[in-house]
């Protein structure tokens, strides 16, 4: 009797893991061909899973014990990895010609221009305004 209760548990065990899979497959889909993304917001989705994999990368270089085949197997991976994501960029930027910077990463610094309380000042005087008479006699 103790095989068919141990066959049970094996079946039951390998539903239970099926279940498992699939479920993490639903929550975590593979990363479609780019050719079948057409629109930015679609592509924007998968970008930070790319960079996600490259970031998995580089920290799996930094482990000291990997024989050298498996880093060579990783550096491959980065590069593939990196192709990819500059082929989504790409793609993006044809969709999209308005995009100036590269998504999910640093932008650069824009200065606003300030307008102090002496630039409006001389602009409405350059206007022939007066600023007390606007602003009443606060000044």
């Amino acid at each position: 009797m103790a095989r068919n209760e141990e066959k049970q548990l094996g079946r039951l065990n390998r539903l239970h893991l099926k279940k498992i899979h699939d479920d993490y497959e639903k929550k975590n889909p593979r990363r479609p061909k780019l050719e079948t993304l057409s629109s930015t917001d679609d592509i924007r989705q998968w970008i930070p899973s790319i960079k996600k994999d490259i970031d998995f990368c580089l920290k799996q270089l930094q482990v000291p014990c990997y024989p050298e085949r498996k880093i060579a197997e990783i550096n491959v991976r980065i590069t593939h990895l990196q192709g990819e994501y500059k082929a989504f960029v790409r793609k993006l930027r044809e969709i999209d010609p308005k995009i100036k910077e590269i998504p999910w990463q640093d932008r650069p610094y824009q200065d606003r221009k300030r307008t102090s309380a002496y630039d409006l000042e001389k602009e409405l005087k350059s206007q022939g305004k007066n600023v007390r008479e606007i602003l009443g006699s606060n000044l």
